[in-house]
């Protein structure tokens, strides 16, 4: 579906780099033809142009997103049905852009995130999902991935701001059980999936209550909640309060009744553990050297013969942050592969790797270093860096 890039979507979206690719989709960085803004555009993948079921379930999502209209959820712009320059039709469903780091990527590079931090998110993530459930609605395939985490307003620089909330997206799932009233099993997902489902029992909000338990566990204890025995959540990182720790018990419970009635519950908890954290030390930021971006997009790292598939989540003039299945060696020379910053030009760049931090989750984050940039990268990266560059503290 690459070969799309450049593409025109019915003369109003410009298709200019891939962002992701499944088996059901594709999702491209778009920018519109007359305002020039850049959004999200997903498109049906190629053998499934002319699926009627495809095209009604991504026709679908959009409805429901457009239904469930919260801050805390990724907001629809535009869909329908168009024309590529090659006049084959296409369902599609544009949204914001969002810019950031997913929530896998966040976990895998730092491992347990401060409990202020941990506390927020969990609660961004309860706040959409309560209001999801509300409408009488179900996630069901809730996983880090489908969690966008902001960085800071490149136009908020220098303000004492913080990030603003993060963002749910992946309601592809829900959509297609909507239209085709079954729900599929994605294996991949496992880690975070409610043990109803995976005997293929149709999810409810207990399960989505499941999957956000496994999530925040993770985010505050740095490891996920493995096998029957799952450790009491405190006892892997003691600064998390033992109440919060119990309460996070009960949304993995095996028994979808035993959980938490409503996110609101679980919410009450963390909501508790947040109001009893003691004021924030003012400490000196630790500066990076290099302004860095939050960009997301496939790369490509081959070391000798191999060729290993991961996703940039940021990059900076001196390298890139990304996130495989793989881990590679410290000090490892590779070639990085990716779409440069603005442009619908791929290169090649060799790099180094400075740091890779292994996580149980299967995701693996790598820090790697530029050897040297050619002109055409180091000019396509000042002009992306100077829009969208961020103040360079350690993360």
């Amino acid at each position: 579906m690459s070969s799309l890039v450049g593409q025109s979507l019915d003369g109003r979206y410009l298709l200019r780099r891939v962002i992701s690719s499944g088996s059901k989709a594709v999702i491209f960085e778009g920018q519109h033809t007359v305002t020039n803004r850049l959004v999200v555009v997903k498109i049906l993948s190629e053998d499934r142009f002319d699926d009627p079921k495809a095209r009604h379930a991504l026709l679908e999502e959009a409805r429901m997103l457009t239904v469930v209209d919260h801050p805390c959820i990724l907001r629809v712009v535009d869909a329908g049905t168009a024309e590529l320059d090659d006049d084959v039709a296409t369902a599609f469903l544009a949204t914001e852009l969002v810019e950031g780091r997913t929530m896998e990527g966040t976990v895998a590079a730092r491992g347990a995130l401060e409990l202020s931090e941990g506390l927020q998110l969990g609660l961004t993530l309860l706040r959409a999902i309560d209001w999801m459930h509300r409408l009488g609605l179900v996630h069901g395939a809730l996983n880090p991935r489908h969690v966008i985490v902001p960085g800071l307003h490149p136009a908020d620089r220098g303000w004492d701001l913080r990030a603003p909330d993060a963002r749910l997206l992946g309601f592809g799932a829900a959509a297609r059980a909507a239209v085709e009233q079954a729900r599929e099993t994605p294996i991949a997902d496992a880690a975070y999936l409610a043990p109803e489902q995976l005997v293929g029992e149709i999810p409810t909000p207990e399960s989505d209550l499941f999957a956000l338990g496994v999530m925040i566990y993770e985010a505050l204890a740095g490891e996920l909640p493995h096998g029957r025995d799952v450790r009491p959540a405190h006892e892997v990182n003691p600064a998390i309060p033992e109440p919060l720790s119990v309460a996070l018990m009960r949304a993995l419970e095996r028994d979808p009744k035993k959980r938490p009635a409503h996110a609101r519950e679980l919410a009450e908890a963390l909501l508790a553990s947040k109001r009893k954290l003691p004021p924030p030390k003012v400490s000196p930021k630790k500066r990076r050297h290099h302004l860095r971006a939050p960009y997301i997009t496939p790369v490509q790292l081959r070391r000798g013969d191999r060729v290993i598939d991961g996703r940039c989540e940021d990059i900076s003039m001196a390298g890139m942050l990304v996130v495989s299945a793989v881990p590679f060696p410290r000090e490892a020379k590779v070639t990085l592969r990716f779409a440069l910053p603005g442009t619908s030009r791929f290169v090649d760049e060799p790099a180094e790797v400075r740091w890779s931090r292994g996580s149980k989750t299967g995701a693996c984050a790598v820090g790697l270093s530029f050897d040297k940039l050619d002109p055409i990268s180091v000019s396509a990266l000042e002009r992306y860096l100077e829009v969208y560059g961020t103040a360079p503290v350690a993360s």
